[in-house]
């Protein structure tokens, strides 16, 4: 072969540093509200800095996706193409650059289509989220596009995307790929998940409560967002769950938000013979509609989608906004525009039938007017509060077997309504906040955590209230739990005095088999409260006393102490220890193998 002469490579050398020189002369500017200057040309890279919208920096170059940039002290950087448009100050092109992204207009697109064989993998998902990215950006989004992205790259992706959002901005958070509820709760599942049951599903996926809640929050309550799920596939990952009914769970829309979900409860939404699913290409297409409102556009939406599934799918939208809103506002037309407020809007479903499961849905569920107050709360890591009531009750019990310390039964007043913990604190949540399982009776994830102090319970509630944002757990007080667990009966448990239905209700000495069950198996009282009876004694907040005659307000316990209390009787207890009175004393270091708890959650 003939070798090059030295004259050629320095010609051509010198073509490369001419071509260098150009490239650094060229600029961008940033489009989006801000943008992220990352070490290394990856999302997971550390954060150099942030440069607001309408900086121009230095390009020195371009790679897939990112743009190198020189900042102003000196240091290189790499900025998400998304979030920066390019000038060519030479006039050399780098990359053509796209619609000019309006002010405030953000978008977070996720796309999962590649799942393992055990997921299920899919046809059109990325498709669809290439394409709606495209169509936001057209219509002057900034746009964050995610494809086949494990759970650490959705919860990145989340984090960034909500960082963008301020108030007045308008977020657009859409998804395709597999969704799961569970417990009520509705997960989008990434790939690498590994879901064995659907216990495991709060810790392996990415909540959607969790998205829309972040969305509001950046945008300090006064945003317009919007939630595009079209996560209705048929899911082989769900064989052999205890639930029969396919469907997300109801989520309740935040002011300013709308929620739109691709199919009616207990359906499947269709792929297409396109490249598109049905659902989302009737959405792209009228998502361009000069001055289209937007309940106006799902509305074509729905009406095509069933017209071309002959009825078979009705996509379905829960709204609160309180601005008029269009995706394109066509000429001389604005984003949005504030309206007299107005209470929530739903599309009204028809009756479909209830599931009797606490069990996982997959796809689209039933999505009915929320109330004023929730009687139900989630949180982060699965676990449910149920709306107890305020009230007045009387403490304590003068039945013949009651216990000394139970008496005198006195009237005590609850003058604020709670949250409180539906079921025991469990394994699974444990782990999921402290990292470990200090348990004897393990194999269930669902199990009650047991092996825990007082002490112990101090810190998982610090790291909760730390994860979720707000001091809003803590451990119910002695009055608060046995209110509850009474749910306005007089009786010595909550279902009357027929020690025969005890094990209808509560795992105790006759039933449980000498160790603890997961959660939630037996009857709960009338106000929606699992094992209050047996199964583990629960910690409380208060120091241990003898309870005065008279009325009580909110009664906190003694001031200070060496002994705390614990409540609800546990699987080596007899029936007696198991009503609703019964209260014995522990150590606040002390971690026995029939001891537990539940959570109270404020309401606010």
């Amino acid at each position: 072969m003939t070798q090059p002469s030295t004259g050629l490579i320095l010609i051509v050398t010198l073509l490369l540093v001419l071509a260098s020189v150009a490239i650094a002369a060229d600029t961008l500017t940033i489009t989006a509200r801000q943008a992220v200057v990352r070490a290394g040309p990856d999302s997971k890279q550390g954060i150099l800095a942030t440069v607001p919208q309408g900086t121009t920096l230095a390009l020195l170059e371009t790679r897939k996706g990112w743009y190198k940039v020189l900042l102003d002290d000196g240091r290189e950087g790499w900025v998400a193409q998304s979030a920066a448009q390019v000038q060519g100050g030479r006039g050399f092109a780098v990359v053509p650059a796209v619609t000019t992204a309006a002010p405030g207009r953000t978008a977070l697109v996720i796309g999962n289509a590649a799942y393992s064989e055990d997921i299920g993998s899919l046809k059109n998902p990325g498709n669809d989220a290439t394409d709606m990215a495209t169509t936001l950006r057209q219509l002057g989004f900034v746009v964050t596009l995610v494809k086949d992205a494990t759970h650490q790259r959705m919860a990145e992706a989340v984090e960034d995307f909500s960082r963008q959002l301020r108030p007045g901005s308008v977020g657009v958070f859409y998804y395709a790929g597999h969704g799961a509820q569970v417990g009520g709760r509705n997960y989008l599942i990434p790939l690498g998940a590994r879901i064995t049951t659907e216990a495991v599903v709060p810790y392996q996926a990415v909540a959607a409560e969790e998205v829309l809640a972040r969305m509001d929050s950046a945008g300090q309550g006064q945003s317009l967002n919007v939630m595009i799920l079209d996560a209705c596939r048929n899911a082989p990952f769900m064989r052999g769950w205890r639930s029969p009914l396919r469907g997300l769970a109801p989520m309740q829309a935040t002011g300013g938000s709308l929620v739109a979900y691709a199919t009616s409860p207990g359906a499947v939404a269709q792929d297409g013979t396109g490249s598109n699913g049905t659902y989302t290409r009737h959405l792209l297409r009228f998502m361009t509609e000069p001055n289209l409102p937007v309940e106006r556009m799902f509305k074509q939406v729905r009406l095509a989608v069933e017209q071309e599934t002959s009825g078979q799918q009705t996509p379905w939208e829960l709204s609160s906004l309180r601005e008029n809103f269009s995706f394109n506002p066509g000429a001389g037309g604005t984003t949005s525009t504030p309206v007299v407020s107005t209470p929530a809007v739903v599309t009204p479903p028809p009756s479909p039938p209830l599931s009797t499961s606490d069990g996982p849905q997959v796809a689209v569920g039933v999505y009915p007017q929320p109330p004023a107050t929730p009687k139900m709360q989630r949180n982060s890591i699965g676990m449910e509060f149920v709306l107890i009531p305020a009230g007045t009750f009387q403490m304590g019990s003068n039945d013949s077997d009651a216990y000394d310390n139970e008496k005198p039964v006195h009237t005590v007043r609850i003058t604020q309504p709670f949250y409180l913990g539906k079921y025991e604190v469990t394994q699974g949540q444990w782990q999921a906040v402290m990292g470990n399982n200090p348990s004897k009776f393990t194999g269930d994830p669902n199990r009650p955590v047991e092996q825990v102090s007082w002490d112990d319970v101090q810190e998982f509630v610090r790291r909760l209230n730390s994860r979720e944002g707000g001091a809003m757990y803590r451990l119910p007080t002695e009055a608060e739990w046995e209110y509850a667990a009474r749910a306005e009966t007089t009786t010595r448990w909550s279902f009357g005095d027929d020690v025969g239905q005890l094990g209808r209700y509560a795992w105790h000495d006759q039933n449980a088999g000498g160790q603890t069950h997961p959660v939630g198996q037996l009857q709960p009282n009338s106000w929606g409260l699992y094992d209050m009876h047996g199964n583990v004694w629960e910690w409380v907040q208060d120091w241990y006393g003898g309870y005065a005659s008279g009325t009580a307000v909110d009664p906190a316990g003694p001031s200070s102490g060496s002994i705390r209390v614990n409540r609800g009787g546990s699987w080596i207890d007899s029936a007696r220890y198991c009503r609703s009175a019964p209260r014995i004393r522990g150590a606040p270091g002390d971690r026995i193998v029939y001891l537990g708890f539940r959570l109270l959650r404020v309401a606010q």
